[in-house]
């Protein structure tokens, strides 16, 4: 409201104090400052979304090595069998000329025999026969222990009066295993390692009993080729 003026007089503008101006203005400094404070972290937080959103990363330092090793490679084991080889080592033999060989060469020392063609040789009361099964191992592995052992031998098919024996050899005729008795089922013939790769030589003796008598084990047969197996099992522990 604008107070009443007295005749003669001109109107007065009343200026508000200096202090009260700056004031006045300092508060708008203030809030405008404020203000723009606030867009300028809103403005921030919102690149650094976009950043985050759109994949990009600050240029940090940053370093690589490839690893400085080889392959992991396994190793091998296996068994093959080769070709059987027969020989009558009776004692009263006459055409006996040398030591059992088998298909593969390996020489079994310690006995003479004729070599025979068990398709056609037959046996009697008396008679030593030995067999021969060559087998090639191969054991790869930096711990490696197998066992070699030997299942499927069973006399009691008719031809009861026949013993059997066996030993293992070597590629170059040593004694594995001497002659004794055929292993129980599971027990091993030999314990192996990674070191005994090569050629291993199973002799399976069969001798028929001299005091069978009547028409005991006539027309009888072991099949020993399809009977037998060589299994090589591996074992953490020997």
């Amino acid at each position: 409201m604008t107070p009443p003026q007295m005749p003669g007089t001109r109107p007065v503008k009343i200026k508000p104090p200096v202090w009260s101006r700056f004031a006045l203005t300092k508060g708008n400094q203030m809030r405008s400052n404020n203000n723009q404070n606030r867009r300028n972290g809103i403005i921030a937080a919102a690149l650094g979304a976009a950043l985050l959103l759109g994949g990009g990363t600050y240029a940090l330092w940053t370093s690589a090595a490839d690893l400085a090793v080889g392959d992991i490679r396994s190793g091998q084991m296996s068994i093959t069998a080769g070709e059987a080889a027969a020989f009558d080592i009776s004692p009263d033999r006459l055409d006996k000329t040398a030591d059992p060989v088998t298909a593969e060469g390996v020489t079994v020392p310690g006995t003479t025999g004729a070599p025979i063609d068990l398709e056609t040789w037959r046996m009697v009361p008396g008679d030593t026969v030995a067999l021969l099964f060559g087998y090639d191992i191969v054991l790869s592995g930096a711990n490696l222990v197998a066992h070699l052992t030997l299942d499927g031998i069973d006399v009691a098919n008719g031809f009861d009066n026949l013993a059997l024996t066996c030993a293992l050899y070597d590629g170059d005729g040593n004694v594995l295993l001497p002659t004794g008795p055929l292993p129980a089922t599971d027990t091993p013939l030999k314990v192996l390692g990674a070191g005994d790769s090569g050629t291993v030589v199973l002799v399976i003796y069969a001798t028929f009993d001299p005091t069978t008598s009547g028409q005991d084990d006539t027309n009888v047969a072991l099949d020993l080729a399809s009977a037998v197996t060589m299994t090589l099992t591996q074992a953490r522990a020997a």
